[in-house]
């Protein structure tokens, strides 16, 4: 799901499944995305899909994730 939070949320992993949380800006998650591995395959494709939603991908980088995630 997508939730708009507060600035000043910091989130806490309390389940043991996360180590850590990271707030970075779209541009750096689209390029992390596009060069590298940073990610498990599941989670590239909730990613991919927030980015393709909101218009961050555009052009090639939208043609290889959408052919991606099919």
């Amino acid at each position: 799901y997508e939730v708009e939070l507060p600035a000043d949320f910091i989130p806490q992993p309390r389940d043991g499944e996360v180590e850590s949380f990271e707030l970075w800006p779209m541009p750096r998650l689209a390029e992390a995305l596009r060069d590298g591995e940073a990610f498990k395959f599941n989670v590239v494709a909730v990613l991919a899909a927030l980015l393709l939603r909101h218009g961050l991908f555009t052009g090639p980088d939208a043609v290889r994730l959408t052919a991606a995630l099919r």
